[in-house]
């Protein structure tokens, strides 16, 4: 069966840790899923676009796809 519980944070508690509690006893053959967020810091990307640095007269060409391989 389903069993819903909740997670409470506590600022007197280290980094990381959390209480949480059930509706019912939890049992060791139980599994308990947790959906926690965190913050990520995402690097910066840098595409250059080489296309502009070619001659006007050429055209620029892809890479083929499996199937024209």
């Amino acid at each position: 069966a389903v069993k819903a519980g909740q997670g409470k944070e506590g600022k007197e508690w280290r980094e990381g840790s959390i209480r949480c509690t059930f509706e019912d006893h939890i049992l060791m053959s139980d599994i308990v899923f947790l959906r926690a967020w965190t913050k990520v810091d995402i690097p910066k990307f840098f595409n250059p676009v080489t296309t502009l640095l070619q001659s006007r007269d050429t055209q620029w060409q892809g890479m083929r796809t499996v199937g024209e391989l």
